[in-house]
């Protein structure tokens, strides 16, 4: 009989912060990963997860996890790192919203769930064991080892392999499993953090005062993913552009009701990095410019060759250009 969803919780909580697969022990909810990674919590989670979640924001540190106390959003009355690590509930609540509005998100966009009920490299793909594996490593590497029919097998940064999360962690009873009653896959928006000091409250916001952002990808097994935020507040949910960069065709993002007269941050953060080993086989987002109050703004530009976030600049005097 398939052990249930919220001991899929316990034990991935026990796994990733006491480091043993054994259901009869308890999650060390004051976890820090080892290493100088830091890692927070019972599950593990990363700066990139906890802005995603809406508990942080940008510090621009997003991988190197430093968990700056300004930076912290008091959602759920979290001010602090030790206010995480100080609550099990919080984090118990996080890591339920991290699998259903994020991570299964992610194992759809990349059809994963194509594959349950198969066997790949000796192990029984299930809804349980996708979702242990994205946790992991990213979707990506749990694609390269369908794809590759387990010859390939990325590690974390601790060396423990996707594989090993797919196996332990298969067959527990998700709401996601072949004719169950699922919840929304596609990742939802991060609860918005307070407005920076120099966006007053009272600021006035016009339907018309959009920023929009013409990106375009290097597309290859897939489009890049990725998320744009406008003065530390994100704008809609993730974002897909196919528009070939080599070709010089681009798509158009329009984020709307922007705040203030700016200048405007724009945070672009890409999500799926791939890399096949050439030139050609590689994805890419590019940030090419953005319009914004009738003018051109030609050096709001930015490569993203893997998972990061690039800022560009928007509206700020003498920076437009034809």
């Amino acid at each position: 009989m398939a052990q249930t969803y919220d001991q899929f919780f316990h034990d991935l909580a026990v796994r990733e912060s006491v480091g043993v697969f054994d259901p009869n022990q308890q999650p060390n909810y004051q976890a820090l990963g080892s290493n100088g990674l830091n890692y927070l919590g019972a599950y593990q989670f990363n700066e990139w997860t906890m802005i995603n979640l809406g508990y942080y924001t940008d510090d621009g540190t997003a991988n190197v996890n430093t968990w700056q106390t300004a930076h912290f959003t008091g959602k759920d009355g979290i001010y602090s790192e030790q206010d995480y690590l100080n609550n099990p509930g919080v984090q118990n609540q996080a890591a339920r919203a991290w699998m259903q509005d994020w991570v299964w998100g992610f194992v759809k966009a990349d059809g994963l769930d194509q594959h349950i009920g198969q066997t790949i490299g000796g192990i029984p793909i299930t809804a349980s064991g996708l979702l242990a594996g994205a946790h992991l490593r990213g979707a990506d590497a749990v694609q390269q080892f369908i794809d590759s029919g387990g010859a390939v097998d990325p590690q974390d940064p601790y060396g423990t392999p996707v594989s090993q999360y797919l196996s332990h962690f298969g067959g527990y009873q998700t709401p996601f499993d072949p004719g169950g009653s699922q919840p929304a896959s596609n990742p939802a928006p991060v609860t918005a953090a307070p407005a920076p000091a120099s966006a007053p409250a009272s600021a006035p916001v016009s339907s018309d005062n959009s920023i929009v952002l013409n990106v375009s990808a290097d597309n290859w097994n897939g489009s890049p993913q990725f998320l744009v935020s406008v003065d530390g507040v994100q704008k809609g949910g993730t974002q897909v552009t196919a528009a070939s960069h080599a070709d010089g065709a681009s798509d158009a993002i329009t984020l709307s009701n922007i705040v203030g007269a700016g200048p405007h941050d724009v945070a672009v953060t890409f999500l799926n990095d791939a890399w096949g080993g050439t030139q050609s086989t590689d994805r890419n987002l590019y940030v090419n410019s953005a319009d914004y109050q009738g003018q051109h703004f030609g050096r709001a530009s930015a490569t993203l060759l893997w998972n990061s976030t690039a800022h560009v600049t928007v509206g700020a005097p003498n920076s437009a250009t034809g």
